[in-house]
């Protein structure tokens, strides 16, 4: 049987190590969150289907649905607009907004993460 031989001097050593270590998230902070869309249908029980996940440095923060519209706003879809239908932990909001393009959804959630 082989033994393990440590001196004092190295244990004290060691528990110093353990102590000092910082057991936060390692990941870098980021002043500005990576942000991903990924496509998804969303059951509305209306046409309005296509959607959109939100996610903030690997984290869901947004649900959005794209809206048809009726008038000259519309696109070649006869889409006019990204409505929020679920939002959570910073972009949580008790008024549930309409974005005219992706561009505002993702600016509108980096101006959250800034605040």
């Amino acid at each position: 049987m082989a033994y393990l031989k440590i001196r004092l001097r190295d244990l004290v050593h060691i528990k110093r190590q353990v102590r000092d270590l910082d057991w936060r998230d390692p990941r870098p902070r980021q002043s500005l969150p990576v942000l991903v869309c990924r496509p998804i249908l969303v059951d509305t029980a209306s046409p309005d289907e296509k959607g959109c996940l939100v996610l903030a440095n690997d984290r869901l923060v947004l649900v959005l649905v794209r809206v048809a519209c009726t008038g000259a706003e519309q696109d070649k879809e006869g889409l006019c607009g990204w409505q929020m239908e679920a939002g959570f932990g910073r972009c949580a909001v008790a008024v549930l907004p309409l974005f005219d393009s992706l561009g505002d959804a993702l600016n509108w959630v980096r101006k959250r993460f800034d605040a």
